[in-house]
């Protein structure tokens, strides 16, 4: 009997057919660890995990709805690494740090506010505002007002605020002007904070 022979083009052929089949396989396993990947970020975002969903999303060339929720991400993560200091300083009784921690995280709710109008998350936003500003009203007794006034100033200025409150002494708007502006330099050691002319 006539031995068979495969010629150079049939051994051509079957490894680029070989190839092909690896290459399509290898790309269908890529595009399905894409979209697996990218339905974890959406989830980890509506569970309000920001920071998973930011990686998750980081890379990927987004279609226009997960970009949205990109974006949406990027806001929140933003608000929420200054909530979670602040959480984890309480847990640590480091007061200083927890009260530097409800400014910083109030000053970046200022900041944040058009682009959370922007791409539609101003309600968790507001949640975030909250969060800063609640404790501020409730322990030290500040107003809003006086809480932009204290996130307005310089370190210096601020670095005096801070300890003042700490040590159990109240302030007022008027008070907090007068120290932004530079003329209120004394401080008493306790009590409320006298305003000024």
């Amino acid at each position: 009997p006539e031995k068979s022979h495969i010629g150079k083009f049939g051994i051509f052929a079957t490894l680029l057919f070989c190839l092909t089949i690896l290459l399509g396989i290898l790309l269908l396993s890529r595009a399905l660890a894409e979209q697996i990947t990218l339905h974890s970020a959406r989830v980890a975002f509506y569970e309000k995990d920001y920071r998973t969903a930011m990686h998750a999303f980081e890379g990927y060339d987004l279609n226009e709805s997960d970009e949205i929720l990109y974006k949406k991400t990027l806001v929140l993560y933003a608000l929420d690494v200054y909530y979670e200091q602040y959480t984890v300083y309480e847990e640590r009784d480091l007061p200083k740090e927890s009260l530097s921690a409800l400014f910083d995280g109030y000053k970046e709710c200022l900041e944040k506010r058009v682009t959370a109008e922007q791409f539609d998350v101003k309600e968790e936003w507001q949640l975030y505002k909250d969060g800063f500003l609640m404790p501020l009203q409730e322990r030290y007794g500040l107003s809003e007002e006086e809480v932009k006034i204290i996130c307005s100033m310089k370190p210096l200025e601020y670095t005096i605020v801070l300890d003042n409150l700490l040590s159990g002494n109240t302030y007022d708007a008027v008070t907090l002007d007068s120290l932004l502006s530079g003329k209120e330099t004394t401080m008493p050691s306790q009590g409320v904070l006298p305003e000024t002319d």
